[in-house]
């Protein structure tokens, strides 16, 4: 690979410049898509979160005897060259000496391209993290045009990613879980524990009416899903459906005994509160109501048919409610 020296006045040529020619562009001349620039106030999508990370002494110490082996990459806006990868090797380079020489190949400026190539160099980190990877994505997704549509799509996204357009949609609803500061929530995720899916699935159980998210109910399922996973268990996909679906449709005693205190409740239904609550049994409970006039007898069809889905040997292999649970389910 050749290698220039670069000169303002040659900014134009480099711009055309191949991919594969790196040019050696003193440290002092470089600008970063910080949060100050006004190029970023232009396109907030340029700024990247590890602009702030400190400067690596071990890597400063690295270029400055072996020189730097790898090459950044730069493009060209307004007569200045913005790094666009590299930006810690950039910064250790500045941290030698103000004209230190970094080693860049020249791009045109695109912020789409900006973007993506970016993402491309975070997807082979070995430190990025779950989290990060969220975070990154629900950021981007969250920049409009000026006409209010998004600038990067789930589509574009998931091709960029490299993932579906699923594991999209459920990192950003991960992200918005992480926002109701859920103790617990961010070390699972990290270490894997619970996965993406795990928790996307947890929260779209715990919508309010208008669609956000209900902080309170989703940490009250999230903890309680969480104490009854073994400290050193996964939490699957399927368990937290199946915990979520039996606490949302098994009521609690204290609720239906409030059904009881109410003098105007239907006598059939306190009968049947009575039956669930393991008050009285299937005969006395058919027993009162044939007394007085009420009809139960769908409660005995029900017994019936759960009885008929056991011995059926289509039915094999499907998790049995018990009679009780399907009285419960009309209460529900």
């Amino acid at each position: 690979m050749a290698t220039k020296k670069s000169t303002k006045k040659e900014e134009n040529k480099m711009a055309k410049i191949d991919e594969s020619t790196i040019v050696s562009i003193p440290a002092n001349e470089l600008k970063f898509f910080d949060k100050n620039d006004p190029l970023v106030s232009q396109y907030p999508e340029l700024f990247d979160d590890r602009l702030t990370i400190a400067v690596n002494e071990s890597l400063a110490k690295s270029i400055q005897v072996d020189t730097q082996i790898q090459p950044g990459v730069v493009t060209v806006f307004n007569e200045q060259f913005y790094v666009v990868l590299g930006q810690q090797r950039a910064k250790a380079c500045l941290s030698i000496r103000p004209d230190f020489p970094f080693k860049a190949t020249v791009i045109p400026f695109n912020v789409n391209d900006i973007v993506w190539k970016r993402i491309a160099e975070n997807e082979l980190r070995t430190n990025n993290t779950p989290v990060m990877k969220v975070q990154l994505a629900a950021k981007l997704a969250s920049y409009k045009n000026e006409d209010g549509s998004p600038k990067f799509t789930v589509i574009d996204l998931a091709d960029r990613f490299g993932v579906s357009r699923q594991q999209v949609d459920n990192w950003l609803i991960v992200a918005e879980a992480l926002k109701a500061n859920v103790a617990g929530l961010k070390d699972a995720f990290e270490s894997g524990r619970i996965k993406s899916t795990a928790i996307a699935t947890l929260a779209k159980a715990n919508r309010k009416e208008d669609g956000k998210l209900d902080k309170d109910k989703f940490k009250a399922e999230f903890e309680a899903t969480l104490s009854s996973t073994p400290s050193d268990g996964k939490i699957k996909v399927d368990q937290v459906k199946r915990e979520v679906a039996g606490r949302k449709e098994k009521p609690k005693q204290e609720e239906l005994r409030k059904i009881l205190s109410y003098p105007e409740s239907p006598y059939g239904y306190q009968l049947l509160v009575h039956y669930i609550l393991g008050d009285n049994d299937l005969t006395t409970t058919m027993a009162l109501a044939r007394q007085n006039s009420v009809d139960m007898e769908w409660l005995v069809r029900a017994l019936e048919q759960e009885t008929e889905k056991v011995q059926n040997p289509r039915g094999a292999g499907r998790k049995k409610n018990s009679t009780k649970q399907t009285a419960a389910d009309a209460l529900a």
